[in-house]
């Protein structure tokens, strides 16, 4: 294995097969541009596998039977500021599913995956914490709206 210098690692989960984890690596593009892509790392040989091309991930977080994962990321060069969105990526990187598409630069962040993996608690700027169901495409806003910069403060109900 050749060793690879990148501006950053952050190592989330493992893989079903038990023998990977995925990682979020910072790359640089040029000069003013920086993708955070998705791969995965063998913890048997140190090799390194590319999932996601040209963008920048926020995280992502695994179903619960490992199959899928949920990832909060923007697609360079898709708009001039483009939103974080949620897309769908099988475990074995195989599939890539957008599930949120937004067209201001407000975004949607996965936050935790229903126990039965039907669900997915999510953050959207200027709605606060709802519930995304990945069967029929709903977003229900459980009236948790952020105060202010913070994602740690609420008011419960419609008023700020």
């Amino acid at each position: 294995m050749s060793d690879r210098f990148l501006y950053g690692v952050y190592v989330g989960d493992w893989l079903p097969d038990g023998q990977h984890l995925l990682a979020v690596m910072d790359e640089p593009i040029d000069s003013y541009v920086t993708a955070r892509n998705l791969w995965t790392i063998s913890t048997q040989s140190g090799e390194l596998a590319q999932l996601t091309h040209n963008t920048v991930a926020a995280g992502a977080i695994s179903s619960p039977d490992r199959r899928w994962f949920a990832v909060t990321a923007v697609r360079l060069y898709e708009q001039a500021e483009p939103p974080y969105d949620i897309w769908l990526l099988s475990a074995d990187g195989t599939q890539l599913l957008r599930v949120t598409s937004l067209s201001s630069r407000e975004g949607f962040f996965a936050d935790s995956w229903s126990p039965d993996g039907t669900r997915l608690v999510i953050w959207r700027d200027g709605i606060g914490v709802s519930i995304l169901s990945l069967e029929t495409g709903e977003v229900t806003p459980l009236g948790l709206i952020p105060l202010g910069e913070s994602n740690n403060n609420f008011a419960v109900g419609g008023s700020k």
